[in-house]
């Protein structure tokens, strides 16, 4: 027996719809949490009749919504994650895995970067899930589900309609500062429950911001999704897959920048598949090997958002390295992490200085002391840049590679990655 997790969205339809041409016996499962838009029920109905059978609904019944559930406690949203996600959809997706026997779960990431590095951390934590990818698999996108999914005859759901990027709760508490502009015009009512349900207990949907005193200019806007035909569409509108085909057989020579060639290879479970990375040197079957390990870290990285940017194990694995890893925290710090492991405070930038292999901060109190200019000048050196396409940036001779940081959506930090080695 399959799992296939239906979250009420287009990718996760389109991912269900190949899991049941792909497995015989296939169990549809949709956690509703009580915020979804008024039309999710009719995209839920249409869509069993696209599937051609019913779809199991799970709820926790102790919580009328999000904000409900939000408004019973002191959080929000945060470096742990979401407390609204947490209780109504993990926890109770680990309740019933806990009373259904299952091979294999279903999901609905789709075949984008960011996403792939979700679907590898994800297989990662939770391997009991023995967890299946179709969209990942067959590369289709999310503009490519949503092609398939209006071939199928099925209306768009609202949410999409007005622009979102997804069909979750409405008022989502991780969303950013455009997003929940935009949840002000067109959702007022959710905006102002959302806005005293924060006063109340004291915590924010958008780190360091109530809602009630957010600009009304404040973030960007949400951008639509346009349809698009992926290199798979016209076999997937038609009946997706052909039950008698190798799945995995024509899914060689993927392209995608910053994903590693061996998180691939467990991720797709292919042998030999061949990745083609940024540095056209490591289009080579095993060119993961290939690969400094600074660069390997870096492109673990790139994608994690603010408060999550490396964990524990990261960090003594980059010790054990020599790697040093620099981001950016709050509008005025540098932190470093790995190898050395101290934070710098560069307000409205500055500089990280190195001197004999190691960090340098100056303890001298004078203004101009020759001493410390001679050091200064013979230091390796980091300028810590604040502001332009992303909030924190580095700049540096030292050779190293970079990763990228998100708030929300919004770019906030490229970090770097360099060897101790190479400071001294």
């Amino acid at each position: 027996m399959v799992l296939s997790w239906f979250s009420g969205g287009i990718t996760s339809a389109v991912a269900t719809k190949i899991a049941l041409q792909m497995f015989d016996k296939v169990t549809v499962v949709f956690i509703e949490t009580g915020g979804h838009h008024s039309d999710m029920p009719r995209f839920v109905q249409d869509c069993e009749r696209w599937f051609g059978q019913r779809i199991l609904i799970l709820q926790d019944k102790r919580h009328e919504d999000h904000i409900d559930l939000i408004s019973k406690g002191t959080y929000v949203n945060g470096p742990s994650g979401a407390e609204c996600s947490r209780t109504l959809k993990k926890k109770v997706r680990q309740t019933f895995e806990k009373i259904f026997k299952f091979d294999s779960q279903v999901f609905g990431f789709e075949f984008e970067k960011k996403e792939i590095n979700r679907a590898v951390r994800f297989k990662e934590q939770n391997p009991h899930t023995n967890p299946v990818f179709p969209l990942i698999e067959k590369k289709i996108t999310k503009p490519g589900a949503l092609e398939i999914v209006r071939r199928a005859g099925i209306e768009i759901p609202t949410m999409y309609k007005l622009g979102y990027s997804n069909n979750n709760c409405v008022g989502c508490v991780k969303g950013g500062k455009g997003y929940w502009n935009k949840i002000r015009q067109d959702f007022p009512e959710q905006f102002d429950r959302m806005a005293k349900v924060e006063r109340n207990i004291g915590g924010t949907c958008i780190k360091g911001v109530y809602l009630d005193e957010l600009d009304p200019d404040a973030g960007r806007e949400e951008k639509q999704i346009q349809p698009e035909c992926d290199l798979f569409c016209e076999v997937e509108a038609a009946d997706i897959i052909d039950k008698e085909t190798e799945r995995l057989e024509s899914i060689v020579g993927f392209r995608f920048s910053d994903v590693s060639l061996k998180h691939i290879k467990e991720l797709l479970l292919i042998p030999n598949v061949r990745v083609e990375l940024n540095n056209p040197a490591t289009w080579v079957e095993g060119g993961w090997m290939d690969l400094t390990e600074a660069k390997k870290l870096a492109m673990i990285l790139t994608g994690r958002k603010i408060g999550n940017e490396i964990s524990e194990s990261e960090e003594r694995d980059a010790r054990k390295k020599g790697l040093v890893v620099v981001f950016g925290s709050s509008d005025d710090l540098a932190e470093l992490r790995g190898a050395i492991c101290d934070e710098v405070s560069c307000y409205d930038g500055g500089e990280i200085l190195f001197v004999d292999g190691d960090l340098y901060q100056s303890k001298c109190e004078d203004e101009g002391c020759p001493h410390e200019e001679k050091i200064q000048e013979s230091a390796q050196k980091i300028e810590v840049v604040w502001g332009g396409d992303f909030t924190w940036t580095y700049q540096t001779e030292i050779p190293h590679e970079t990763f990228e940081i998100f708030d929300d959506e919004e770019k906030y930090c490229r970090g770097i990655v360099f060897n101790i080695k190479d400071i001294k």
